[in-house]
């Protein structure tokens, strides 16, 4: 998800475990209001979670920002739905802005203009790698929050629900023209940066020890038609306390996606015909919508099976349906529950 503070209509949806309280959703975004702020087609500014604000913003809001010297904005969980970071009524806006938000244009940032700049989280050397422009085409994955997108569902469509696994998004895309491999993070794909292969980067390592490369030329055999093939996964052992008992760095893979110049295909690897030689998250629950919403939350908590120990609290579930759409707005139907125990810190590595 592109960093930017932008300006934006919104959609006002009941909070599902608060009577006084309201669900605020702007594109991917989703935050809790006071329940009568905001109604569906309100304007408001977004300050995004992991936002750096300069000190004029920082006064009137210090008692909800995070680090050292309280000036980044975060995620709060309140009454069990997430609030992923700022947002700014008109009159807010206006106050603190000093103008008119009919000044500003929709979807713009103005991120630089307000003095806000990204918090990023220190990535060790060995994840870090040496950087270059990624030339190509890539597919951008990411999970929203499941309360803001649950009604898109469809009652009888078949949905997935897997395990959410705490590790750092790795990204393997083999274009079949050219022969070339990347490999890369979200954060850094997302910036179109990729990292040079190198026996000693964590996501290279991974990479390799799960034989993506020959996980990829078995995908060509049996879809001929494609051009180029992007992997999608999460790396483990890589965040602090979650190692799943993982000796050696390997990658669980949750989504594939297949493309040329007029195909673009993404789909869960082990929900297919095929058997694939990847190892991937663990699938909790296959089944028509309607029969199984009811256990969503249910199935977000306890522990996770990855180890095949119960080694770790499980971070939470993704829900998806089996045939890859999007929502109305345009957002991927890939919807994250977390668990109700789970605690963020806001340095996870993406």
């Amino acid at each position: 998800m592109e960093f930017k503070v932008f300006k934006s209509h919104v959609t006002r949806k009941d909070h599902p475990n608060a009577d006084l309280l309201d669900l605020v959703v702007v594109g991917e975004y989703q935050f809790v209001a006071q329940k009568g702020i905001y109604q569906t087609g309100d304007v408001a500014i977004v300050i995004p979670d992991k936002s750096i604000v300069p000190p004029y913003i920082q006064k009137d809001f210090i008692n909800y920002l995070k680090g050292p010297d309280k000036n980044r904005v975060g995620s709060v969980r309140l009454r069990g739905e997430f609030s992923q970071g700022i947002l700014l009524n008109r009159v807010e806006a206006e106050k603190i802005l000093g103008k008119s938000l009919d000044d500003f244009e929709f979807d713009v940032d103005v991120s630089e203009l307000l003095g806000i700049t990204k918090y990023v989280p220190y990535i060790p050397p060995s994840m870090a790698g040496v950087q270059k422009h990624f030339e190509g085409h890539s597919h951008y994955f990411d999970a929203v929050q499941y309360s803001a997108f649950e009604s898109e569902f469809e009652d009888d469509e078949i949905v997935v629900a897997s395990e959410k696994v705490h590790g750092s998004q790795t990204n393997y895309i083999l274009n079949f023209l050219t022969n070339k491999e990347t490999v890369s993070s979200k954060g850094l794909l997302d910036k179109g940066v990729e990292i040079e292969e190198d026996p000693n980067n964590l996501y290279w390592k991974a990479a390799r020890n799960s034989k993506l490369r020959e996980a990829a030329e078995f995908a060509k055999i049996n879809f001929p038609e494609a051009t180029q093939i992007q992997i999608v996964g999460e790396v483990i052992p890589c965040q602090g306390g979650y190692n799943y008992g993982a000796a050696e760095p390997r990658i669980l893979v949750f989504n594939i996606t297949l493309s040329n110049p007029s195909l673009t295909k993404s789909f869960i690897p082990l929900n297919t015909k095929i058997s694939w030689p990847l190892e991937t998250v663990p699938v909790l629950m296959i089944g028509r919508y309607g029969d199984i919403k009811d256990q969503l939350r249910a199935m977000s908590e306890g522990k996770e099976q990855v180890s095949g120990k119960e080694l770790h609290i499980r971070e939470g579930i993704v829900v998806r349906p089996e045939v890859d759409r999007k929502a109305a707005n345009g957002t991927w139907l890939r919807l994250k529950i977390i668990n109700p125990k789970y605690k963020e810190t806001g340095e996870e590595l993406s």
